[in-house]
């Protein structure tokens, strides 16, 4: 009897390792079927990296100046999380930030204090003023956004030419007004900002925004990830974060 009950434990241990180890197979399966469904649902098309390209020796910076860094104020160690551009107000002596958790915040020069000002519900990204004081951000989830001097915030646009903003990201305010501005890229949103990286392909553009006739106007195309701008309305520095790969 001692006999028959061992058998039958011995029985039972293999049938329950053999039905986990089925389970884990379909599982398996499962996952990979998943996988071939986004794949083929996917319009992910990568082009080959120019190898030859990172073999060329980087230009590297000193990462530490003691010189500039002598007589700094360290201000919001804990405030301000995930800062991505700034923009200061000499009239009113304000500095503007936007943080990681969708606020725009500011600070005096005569006062270390930080001030959660206005929250966009989105990822404020890059910041400008212009001269009445109002400030205008490249928020990568809502699009551009004006803040007035009071703090209402308003929608300018989210699009341009029939395409959506992917990734809104850099911002400049030209003396005649004129609002310039990069969408990364024009597939992507900020969480997949990586993909755009892996494709290797020309989805970034170079915008502009007439805040007298609200249009929205694509000056350049088929940039490689226009990460920052840099202009007046008579030149424009749009830099692309990637190398640039011929089609």
């Amino acid at each position: 009897m001692a006999k028959l009950t061992k058998v039958t434990s011995a029985n039972t241990t293999t049938t329950g390792n053999g039905s986990w180890g089925l389970g884990l197979v379909f599982f398996a399966l499962a996952i990979v079927s998943i996988a071939l469904i986004v794949v083929q649902f996917d319009t992910f098309e990568t082009v080959a990296y120019p190898m030859q390209e990172f073999s060329k020796p980087m230009f590297v910076t000193s990462r530490k100046n003691a010189g500039s860094l002598s007589g700094l104020e360290k201000i919001g160690l804990v405030e301000l999380i995930g800062v991505e551009d700034i923009a200061y107000d000499p009239k009113s002596g304000v500095v503007y930030m936007g943080c990681e958790d969708g606020w725009i915040k500011r600070v005096m020069l005569n006062y270390s204090g930080v001030e959660n000002w206005v929250h966009t519900g989105g990822r404020p990204l890059g910041i400008a003023i212009d001269d009445f004081g109002d400030v205008f951000v490249a928020d990568a989830f809502k699009g551009l956004l004006k803040v007035s001097v009071d703090g209402e915030l308003e929608l300018l646009t989210n699009e341009a030419e029939g395409v959506k903003f992917g990734l809104i990201d850099d911002i400049a305010i030209a003396k005649n007004g004129m609002v310039y501005f990069t969408d990364a890229t024009y597939k992507y949103g900020l969480h997949q900002w990586f993909h755009d990286l892996l494709e290797g392909r020309p989805h970034g553009r170079l915008l502009s925004y007439d805040p007298s006739t609200k249009q929205t106007n694509v000056i350049v195309q088929d940039l490689y990830f226009a990460n920052r701008y840099d202009g007046d309305g008579y030149y424009w520095l749009a830099i692309a974060w990637l190398i640039w790969f011929p089609p």
